[in-house]
């Protein structure tokens, strides 16, 4: 079979990925079950942890076994998670889905990325994967788009309604990846238990310039997972509408698939050094705005944040691309994503503590400290290796 429609079918499974229509009112649903803020943010928690304990293992089975072969894997687990979102209700039952859907999240993982610039390698046209990639990211945010808009008039009929309805995507989402065909440079054989040292032992000691923004990556889109919550915290802070969430985030969607689309024209004009740096300066002074406001002007903010967060992926995704070869490139994205769920894990619950007990503004204190610091320090360290 062709590889080459691996793009097709990866294009629609980036669109079906997103269609979690739960997903605007995933923290009103939650606070109606009485859940506290401190509550969602464990559960958010509990299925980072599971995805951190997965990243690698996950990403290895992808780069041992085929990157077609861990997506499969990871659609039925996926699936999994969402029918028990839509059976059950209460903490332990969507503990249960979280932990599913963490685990097909973690097979999914990295193995897409690795798997579109395999595919490309072997057609001879790797030089198109930062605009292939934006643009399948470009996808991504248009069906969240989609799926959050519709979403959110589903609320309005039943909280429930959302739930249901998310599960359709992910069976098509299961047909579709058991179609996907391995490239034949994928498929020579390694050591495994060398391999997989081997990899470590270059992404956390000997390819100083790839740790560098392995931390970098996985640390500052920690925080853009971890703001996304508090934002719809924000918009019940302020009193919105429940019908009003989706469009907000619809909005979000639409602007972060545009800062992954252009995502290549931008950096090839103001530079890879430049983005780095303007990135985390740009979201701390939007979390400061607001920490300073409450007024529904600040909506528009939650939009521009999301600009940040999806020209961020595609940039630090392209400077990784580079620096490892093709049979680690899974391993290492997954590396990539691990640091940002174990971030995530670390972090969360001191937001979900600050929420509770005084109010979500002062919520935002905490990334716009911990990314000053720790985001200097990890800018100052992609200097030091150059990276840029």
């Amino acid at each position: 079979m062709n590889v080459r429609l691996n793009i097709w079918k990866l294009n629609v499974g980036y669109f079906l990925t997103e269609l979690m229509f739960f997903i605007p009112i995933w923290v009103p649903f939650l606070s109606g079950m009485g859940f506290s803020m401190e509550d969602i943010f464990i559960l958010e928690a509990i299925f980072a942890a599971v995805m951190v304990v997965m990243e690698i293992p996950s990403g290895y089975f992808a780069d041992i076994y085929g990157r077609s072969t861990s997506l499969a894997v990871g659609a039925v687990f996926s699936f999994a998670g969402f029918v028990y979102f839509a059976l059950f209700v209460g903490f332990v039952p969507f503990l249960i889905g979280q932990i599913l859907l963490g685990i097909g999240m973690s097979f999914i993982s990295g193995a897409q990325e690795a798997l579109i610039y395999d595919s490309l390698i072997e057609m001879k046209e790797e030089d198109k994967y930062r605009k292939i990639q934006g643009n399948m990211f470009f996808y991504s945010r248009m069906a969240a788009t989609i799926s959050n808009f519709t979403g959110s008039i589903l609320a309005t009929i039943s909280m429930r309604l959302p739930f249901y309805v998310a599960v359709v995507p992910f069976f098509f989402l299961m047909l579709i990846n058991f179609t996907l065909v391995e490239p034949k440079i994928h498929k020579a054989k390694v050591e495994k238990l060398a391999h997989f040292k081997a990899i470590l032992k270059e992404s956390f000691v000997n390819n100083k310039a790839l740790r560098s923004i392995l931390f970098y990556g996985g640390f500052l889109l920690s925080f853009t997972l971890m703001t996304f919550w508090l934002y719809q915290k924000y918009m019940s802070y302020i009193d919105l509408p429940i019908l009003y969430y989706g469009l907000v985030i619809a909005a979000a969607n639409i602007v972060s698939g545009l800062g992954s689309k252009f995502a290549k024209e931008i950096e090839d004009k103001i530079g890879v050094g430049f983005s780095l740096i303007a990135i985390p300066v740009s979201l701390i002074l939007t979390w400061l705005l607001f920490f300073l406001f409450k007024s529904q002007y600040m909506l528009i903010f939650i939009v521009i944040a999301s600009f940040f967060w999806g020209y961020l992926l595609v940039v630090v995704q392209n400077v990784i691309q580079n620096l490892v070869a093709s049979n680690k490139r899974a391993t290492v994205l997954s590396i990539r994503s691990m640091i940002t769920r174990l971030s995530f894990v670390i972090f969360s619950p001191v937001l979900g503590v600050l929420t509770d007990k005084f109010n979500v503004s002062v919520a935002f204190l905490a990334p716009i400290i911990i990314v000053f610091v720790v985001g200097g320090i990890l800018v100052f360290a992609l200097k030091r290796n150059r990276v840029f």
